[in-house]
């Protein structure tokens, strides 16, 4: 089992915190970036076996951390893109039970789904029909989980203060569950 460094992100455009908003609390990097730095080299676009790899590295980080711990990307993004990819033939409920002592370990997934207007620039490469499934598939596999789920919606501004408002509850661990583009550089 690895043993990944707290790797302090700074905030995305597309991200709603950073430590910075909620100091005492550690933000980790996204796995894919995690891995990159440890050398490993994902394909582009990306396959079944790069999501796979970095679904078991975000159960090991969720494992691993402690308290006021931020994450960005979940198992579940890693699943919902692995599901797509596989043309949903991936065995999905064996995925959600591998995954599901980890987020027992969590007190919020916070799911930022594709708006109407989309606030992620997308470049004209990119495959909005997968990314749309993506985002579909990721919000059905979120309504079967053990953790409480907030989707949050509007500007940076509101994505923001939506999960300070749910922060009043003093969460120990907050997942923040995100689709972006399929993008070897920003996956």
């Amino acid at each position: 089992m690895r043993s990944p460094e707290p790797i302090i992100q700074e905030k995305r455009p597309s991200s709603p915190l950073s430590s910075k908003q909620l100091p005492g609390y550690t933000a980790l990097a996204e796995p894919y970036r995690l891995l990159e730095e440890e050398g490993v080299a994902f394909s582009d676009p990306p396959t079944l076996e790069d999501f796979e790899e970095q679904f078991a590295y975000s159960i090991e980080l969720i494992q691993q951390s402690g308290p006021n711990t931020l994450f960005d990307r979940s198992p579940f993004d890693f699943l919902a893109y692995a599901q797509v990819l596989s043309r949903n033939s991936l065995p999905v409920q064996d995925r959600l039970e591998e995954m599901e002592e980890s987020l027992f370990l969590l007190d919020l997934i916070v799911f930022l789904p594709i708006e109407e207007r989309d606030r992620i620039r997308v470049p004209k490469s990119e495959d909005l029909s997968f990314r749309r499934k993506v985002d579909k598939t990721l919000h059905d596999l979120l309504l079967d989980s053990p953790v409480e789920i907030l989707e949050a919606t509007g500007t940076l501004e509101n994505r923001t203060h939506m999960v300070l408002e749910k922060k009043k509850f003093q969460l120990n661990r907050l997942l923040i569950s995100l689709l972006h583009i399929i993008n070897p550089k920003l996956a």
